[in-house]
């Protein structure tokens, strides 16, 4: 839902390699050749991308995000028009999809490349609010120091995520099989 947080949550994960004033990318207003330049420029960073919608997509910049989180690839140009050369694209980033409904277009081609995380609204406690601006206050200052001890986790991570990946995949299409009915 609007307003659940989902902005200020990238955001979080975000600033612990960038500065807390860099732009998020609007899927709805950017072009395809700024997508494509803006996941291109930046490397083993998260690359937040607001306001996913099926209808209103770039047809172009939704097959970008298919191929871009199934094997990093971006787009296939010309590298040099007199000799006829092509170069292709590489996208070294982590993707972090936000919008108000998860992606089925495709036929959920997009989603089935994705770990979809649910945010729901909620009211928060004042302890929980003010710890939240203690982060964001933090945030401005530059979160590397906690950059240095997650990066102490790599090792852990690429050990364990794909397992994860395929268990968390596995639980969402188990909860889904329960709220369908074959009529």
């Amino acid at each position: 839902p609007t307003s659940s947080g989902k902005s200020k949550i990238a955001e979080s994960i975000r600033n612990l390699y960038m500065d807390y004033k860099s732009a998020a990318f609007n899927l709805n207003t950017g072009t395809p050749a700024a997508f494509f330049m803006f996941v291109e420029s930046l490397r083993n960073l998260p690359i937040v991308m607001e306001e996913y919608n099926d209808n209103d997509i770039n047809p172009m910049i939704f097959q970008a995000l298919k191929a871009a989180t199934l094997d990093g690839q971006g787009r296939i140009k010309v590298a040099d028009a007199a000799s006829k050369t092509m170069d292709s694209s590489e996208i070294n980033a982590s993707l972090i999809l936000l919008g108000q409904e998860a992606p089925q277009k495709d036929d959920g081609s997009l989603a089935n490349r994705c770990i979809i995380c649910d945010v729901p609204a909620r009211d928060f406690t004042d302890e929980e609010r003010e710890i939240f601006e203690q982060l964001k206050d933090a945030e401005k200052n530059g979160l590397s120091n906690i950059l240095l001890q997650v990066l102490q986790l790599r090792e852990i991570y690429e050990k364990h995520y794909i397992g994860i990946l395929v268990e968390a995949a596995k639980k969402l299409k188990d909860s889904i099989k329960l709220n369908i009915t074959n009529t």
